[in-house]
């Protein structure tokens, strides 16, 4: 199924090549999670990432079991960091 994905911040690196400007459309397996998602595009795991889909924001546990559907939009930014 083909999915939208876009990146903020130092993420593009994370995207296929020929991905332009922090996004690309992406095929992935019926059953891809975001924490799937992460795992495909090779995501460092020693890190949370903030994530919506559809334009709502998933956190903690349900990055691990929300199952992306055809056409959703998944937009991935780094951690926050504060000072």
């Amino acid at each position: 199924m083909r999915i939208s994905v876009r990146t903020a911040g130092n993420l593009a690196k994370y995207l296929p090549p020929g991905a332009r400007a922090g996004q690309a459309e992406l095929n992935v397996a019926a059953d891809t999670t975001l924490s799937a998602l992460f795992t495909l595009l090779r995501l460092p795991d020693d890190r949370s990432y903030l994530t919506s889909v559809n334009d709502e924001l998933v956190t903690g546990d349900a990055q691990a079991t929300l199952a992306l559907q055809p056409g959703d939009r998944v937009m991935l930014m780094p951690p926050l960091k504060g000072g």
